[in-house]
């Protein structure tokens, strides 16, 4: 079933709803946040992590409304996003090293981890949630693994999305070769 979905035009098709969803929550339900916390980065806006002391701040500074705007839009938006991420950037790393015809290894690899940063960021989100809801309760061992959750959904995003784009580059050069 898989192969079937791995075609051009199912792709283009999941990165426009990837990409939709994703500019959606840069192009408005951050910077809505943003206007809460007067700049200072949210969770998703902090690839390395996050301290106790960070969390604190910045739970401070979002308030009561904006916590709420984080759990009723910003999070529900982000729960939509990791299966997007996961279906576009796996099936993308396996179109694309299809179209080489080469690097199977390095295909299977890289959609396993675009799987893997989806998975870990519905983990971030479910800890960002308990988070949220029990502010101002919170506990430093929870953050401790949330910041985890966040480090990892970052580092696998970019392994995955670097795979795919280098793949892609090399097929257009390729592609480019074959043509003249």
């Amino acid at each position: 079933m898989l192969k079937n979905l791995v075609n051009g035009k199912v792709l283009i098709f999941l990165l426009l709803i990837c990409n939709g969803v994703y500019f959606t929550m840069v192009g408005y339900t951050i910077p809505m946040l943003l206007s809460y916390t007067n700049g200072l980065p949210i969770f998703d806006m902090r690839p390395m992590g996050y301290s106790y002391a960070e969390t604190v701040t910045l739970l401070d500074s979002l308030g009561p409304m904006g916590i709420e705007y984080c759990i009723t839009t910003q999070l529900a938006l982000d729960w939509i996003y990791p299966a997007c991420f996961m279906l576009t950037y796996s099936i993308g790393i396996l179109w694309v090293y299809k179209k080489l015809a080469t690097g199977a290894r390095i295909a299977r690899i890289g959609a396993l981890i675009a799987v893997l940063a989806g998975l870990f960021d519905y983990l971030e989100n479910i800890h960002l949630y308990k988070i949220l809801s029990s502010y101002p309760k919170i506990d430093e061992d929870f953050i401790f693994s949330s910041n985890i959750t966040t480090i990892l959904k970052s580092g696998a995003t970019t392994v995955a999305m670097s795979i795919f784009l280098l793949g892609l580059i090399r097929w257009c050069f390729v592609s480019l070769i074959k043509t003249h």
